[in-house]
């Protein structure tokens, strides 16, 4: 079909690739050729020969444009197909434009965490460091490239599976629980209409993953004489002292000399940080006893020191020490599943049968809540043999008081 003017045609693709740069000596810089078959559809033509489409349309009384794409990866029929959609959204009252922009200026979910969520939220978050490993581990690969509007229910749901075969109901929670606390704040700070995470269909997993073994005295005997034999002699100590105190990894590994005073008529140790804030803890006995016979590296200012001695001294403080438990486990003849964490569950349990109460336990491992204590009241097979027993005493005296005639 011949053209009906020089600036107002049928474009086809082959016609297109025909057409000369624009004239280097106008006064425009580009020329523009509009296409019959979509009314706005523009072909600009640039005095270096480059090739885009534009749509030119009104939107309440305004005049505007917008840019499709450049010829070649972009054919004919596709400028026609994307100029259509922008002409549906102007006659359902929506600005193309505005929503293009719109999106060039969001954020992906990747670029809000690290830019925003992060660095505001780490003043009021004592769990900042567990978070940016649980999103980099687990969040980053599977939902970081999207745009925060971009993610949906099904994403986190997708997430929460792919989690199932890798961490337990516990762990995959906390990486949930994650997302939940980053999307409802960006719908506080106004980036979202509705945090996709906000759905009934969006649930916790149900936990069931307490740890409730405890070592015999037998095998507390063998612990204690086999951390004392084992190579690594700051590791070995270092268990020790987690059972003693009941303290949590991470505050046991980071503790200095200067935080323990053990000449005082209640020997103390001052943690300075932890999940629920500093804290003062009692040493024990033993525990005392145990830091009195340490040894102690000149000029290193933690007690536990990590890593072997080298020509430069001992490394920081002790980090992961994971082979050396198997190994002083192994060695103790202690087998099954044990970890460092239920030395924790161990002290607790020692409390719980020597008459400590969840309030006890509360104090004892600086905890809460006494839902996240009684988790720990591990009671042993005789103390519950014996908690039953005053029970049957005291509902037998109470059946035999109703009996007495009057």
């Amino acid at each position: 079909m011949a053209p009906s003017s020089p600036n107002r045609m049928r474009l086809t693709n082959r016609l297109i690739e025909k057409f000369l740069p624009h004239d280097a000596d106008s006064r425009s810089t580009e020329r523009e050729i509009s296409d019959t078959d979509v009314v706005g559809l523009k072909l600009l033509i640039g005095k270096n020969g480059s090739k885009k489409f534009l749509l030119r349309y009104t939107y309440r009384s305004h005049k505007r444009s917008i840019a499709i794409g450049p010829f070649g990866p972009l054919s004919i029929t596709e400028a026609r197909e994307m100029a259509n959609q922008y002409k549906g959204m102007v006659a359902k009252g929506t600005d193309p434009k505005q929503e293009k922009l719109k999106k060039q200026r969001a954020l992906t979910l990747d670029e809000f965490f690290y830019q925003q969520y992060a660095p505001l939220v780490a003043a009021k978050k004592r769990s900042e460091r567990s978070d940016l490993g649980r999103y980099k581990h687990h969040v980053h690969n599977a939902l970081g490239g999207l745009l925060l509007d971009e993610v949906t229910t099904q994403n986190l749901l997708a997430l929460q599976n792919s989690l199932t075969v890798k961490l337990a109901p516990a762990s995959n929670n906390r990486v949930l629980a994650l997302c939940r606390h980053i999307f409802n704040t960006a719908e506080q700070w106004g980036l979202i209409d509705r945090s996709p995470a906000k759905s009934r269909s969006v649930r916790l997993l149900r936990e069931d993953n307490q740890r409730t073994r405890l070592l015999t005295d037998n095998q507390l005997r063998a612990l204690f004489k086999s951390c004392d034999e084992d190579d690594n002699y700051f590791a070995g100590q270092y268990f020790k002292f987690l059972l003693l105190t009941g303290a949590r990894r991470s505050e046991a590994a980071q503790a200095k000399w200067e935080h323990i005073n053990l000449n005082l008529a209640r020997p103390t140790w001052r943690v300075p940080t932890s999940k629920t804030g500093g804290y003062t803890a009692y040493l024990n006995r033993l525990a005392v006893e145990l830091l009195r016979h340490l040894r102690r590296i000149q000029g290193h200012p933690f007690i536990f020191p990590g890593g072997y001695p080298n020509h430069k001294g001992y490394d920081g403080p002790i980090t992961s020490p994971s082979k050396a438990f198997k190994r002083i486990l192994c060695r103790a003849g202690i087998t099954g599943e044990y970890c460092i964490h239920q030395l924790r569950h161990q002290h607790a349990s020692i409390i719980a049968n020597n008459g400590g109460n969840v309030a006890d336990i509360m104090l004892a491992l600086q905890h809460s809540s006494p839902a996240m204590a009684s988790r720990y009241t591990h009671l042993s097979p005789n103390r519950i043999a014996q908690t039953g027993h005053k029970i049957a005493d005291t509902v037998e005296q109470a059946l035999a008081y109703q009996s007495c005639p009057k």
